[in-house]
């Protein structure tokens, strides 16, 4: 399965929505559900779903999807 395909539903999973589709342009404001408390636990997952982990800010400076896609697979994921 590809990055995308598994980071979309790592997204769905974790807003319990399974028709979401998210793309490089999505952000937290695209989500209405994506509160700090969604946020944290979607990063929790998708550090367990990709075996990786998030440093210092890493995941903070990120403004949308496509900038996380870039940066899992500057970690070696995809």
């Amino acid at each position: 399965m590809a990055l995308h395909e598994r980071l979309q539903d790592v997204f769905r999973d974790v807003f319990n929505n399974p028709g979401l589709v998210v793309d490089g342009t999505t952000t937290s404001a695209d989500i209405p559900e994506w509160d700090s408390l969604q946020h944290v636990t979607l990063l929790f997952r998708i550090e367990d779903e990709f075996g990786v982990e998030f440093l210092g800010d890493e995941a903070a400076s990120l403004g949308n999807v496509g900038e996380l896609e870039s940066l899992l697979t500057q970690k070696g994921c995809g």
